[in-house]
């Protein structure tokens, strides 16, 4: 990865989205939950000017807490939705005041969408998740944009986030790029720099980058969009006559490589799409079709051992709460004579066992291109032992022939001699 070439012209930065001006004249799209973190615009068509977790994104940005107090007189920034939960609100220009700041990011949400008639609780709880996941990646995505502000700023390169990511600043550096959600909270940012200068949250972070490297490419394709939503987006673009994609074929076709050569983003990916399509045959029959529905999660718990650490292996995110049983409750109903409930493959083990096999491959082929080396090397030198023996032959050979040519002028020479004497 090679470092961009310092610019002399000022570098502009897209930089992070801002909350939307009140009272939002957009305010009419009716958003319907669909999955655990996932809300869709209905109808379909309709194309939204801000997705729903971008304007969470916003919020949680504008609400931000700062520093809240964890007892002894100390205080800590706002890492977890666990503390925005205990952060107290103020009163809004609608003279609006929630118990805490949690409370104001999921209600004052509803400023911007409406909710579809009779599921208001079921879409609060899928805002919080949002929020959740949101406010855990904000310190996580402040300090690799703080990298790019700062080169862009200070030293006129512009990095590009894959390089962002392995690049740590110094203290001083980190404050010459302050976030916009930290610009009135500086104490609080200069706590959350203390833990990305820490060597121990550092070493915490390169191993994290280097399991995350293990995977081989990226989660998927779907940029900021749920799968619902991408689902959404693809079918609007599809012509007339294609068949619509539900679910699941809009998750195999994210999860699809862009590169010439095909095949899936990551290793991973093919894992979890082929277990499932296993599975889904094994409980519809041999000749039943997943692509025919959308995600099944009976099937999706089955081939992957349930909700393991909370997230299910397929769709995860994209079914609604209600809708997945408990493993124990699917394993009270699945006779021993049915489709089991399987073990689910460790695509970190799977991608070790292909960074080892790939580790070896190269060494193999540094040992081969070291052996034909040596081997071009050997024979470079024979060749030259035998051109020198060749050589030697040839001055033997005219060595002699000069004896056998000066043979006969000696003995000449030395009659001469013999006859000069007895005269």
């Amino acid at each position: 990865m090679e470092w961009p070439v310092p610019q002399e012209t000022k570098i502009w930065l897209r930089g992070v989205s801002t909350l939307p001006s009140r009272p939002y004249p957009h305010k009419g799209i009716i958003v319907k939950p669909v999955g655990v973190r996932a809300l869709v615009v209905i109808p379909e068509d309709t194309i939204p000017p801000r997705q729903p977790s971008t304007i969470i994104g916003c919020l949680c940005r504008h609400y931000y807490p700062g520093l809240l107090p964890i007892g002894d007189g100390e205080e800590e920034p706002a890492w977890s939705w666990e503390h925005w939960r205990r952060a107290p609100d103020t009163k809004d220009n609608w003279d609006r005041e929630y118990r805490s700041a949690a409370e104001r990011v999921v209600n004052d949400f509803w400023d911007f969408f409406t909710c579809v008639e009779g599921m208001e609780d079921e879409a609060n709880e899928v805002v919080e998740e949002i929020a959740k996941k949101i406010v855990q990646d904000m310190p996580y995505e402040a300090s690799v944009n703080a990298v790019v502000k700062y080169f862009a700023h200070e030293r006129k390169m512009l990095l590009k986030k894959p390089l962002a990511r392995r690049v740590h600043l110094t203290r001083s550096m980190y404050m010459k790029a302050v976030p916009p959600w930290c610009n009135n909270k500086i104490p609080c940012y200069q706590q959350i720099i203390s833990r990305w200068i820490n060597p121990e949250w550092r070493a915490t972070y390169r191993a994290a980058s280097e399991r995350r490297a293990l995977m081989g490419g990226p989660v998927h394709l779907q940029g900021n969009l749920n799968l619902h939503a991408y689902v959404q987006k693809k079918n609007r673009e599809r012509g007339e006559g294609e068949e619509p994609l539900n679910t699941f074929t809009g998750l195999c076709l994210s999860r699809k490589s862009n590169k010439p050569e095909g095949g899936w983003v990551n290793p991973g990916a093919g894992l979890r799409i082929d277990a499932y399509s296993g599975k889904f045959k094994e409980c519809n029959g041999p000749d039943s079709d997943p692509a025919s529905q959308d995600i099944d999660v009976t099937v999706s718990l089955k081939s992957g051992q349930g909700k393991k650490r909370g997230r299910l292996y397929v769709g995860d995110g994209s079914i609604r709460k209600k809708d997945i049983p408990k493993l124990a409750d699917l394993r009270a109903t699945t006779s021993s004579s049915g489709p089991a409930i399987e073990r689910r493959p460790e695509p970190g083990l799977h991608m070790m066992h292909q960074f080892h096999a790939r580790l070896e491959e190269k060494s193999r082929l540094r040992q081969e291109e070291t052996r034909l080396r040596l081997e071009a090397q050997a024979n470079a030198l024979l060749q030259q032992e035998q051109a020198m023996k060749m050589q030697q032959a040839l001055f033997q050979q005219q060595e002699f022939m000069v004896k056998q040519q000066a043979a006969p002028q000696e003995m000449f020479a030395r009659f001469n001699t013999n006859m000069h004497c007895s005269t």
